[in-house]
């Protein structure tokens, strides 16, 4: 009786364990200094989206030698072209 009870005792262990290492993966909630790499330009620059002071989206391409960002305007859906097509 006493094994059984240590066996349970180590699975419970174990699986509070990978629960704790599972948990503290996870990805910060959006109030955070976050910074996602999106993609590449060319082969030596990539993208990082981050978050401007009022919490909007921010895509900068990254020059890898230097680490100089330079801020990427968002592109204009067809709608915006459109609307500015027609003004």
């Amino acid at each position: 009786m006493k094994k059984f009870t240590s066996l349970k005792f180590t699975i419970i262990l174990i699986f509070s364990f990978g629960l704790t290492c599972h948990m503290s993966s996870q990805m910060p909630q959006r109030g955070g200094n976050m910074v996602r790499i999106t993609g590449w330009t060319d082969d030596t620059h990539y993208l990082i989206q981050t978050f401007d002071a009022q919490k909007n989206p921010v895509i900068k391409s990254v020059d890898i030698k230097t680490g100089k960002e330079v801020v990427i305007p968002p592109k204009k859906s067809e709608r915006e072209i459109l609307s500015e097509a027609l003004e």
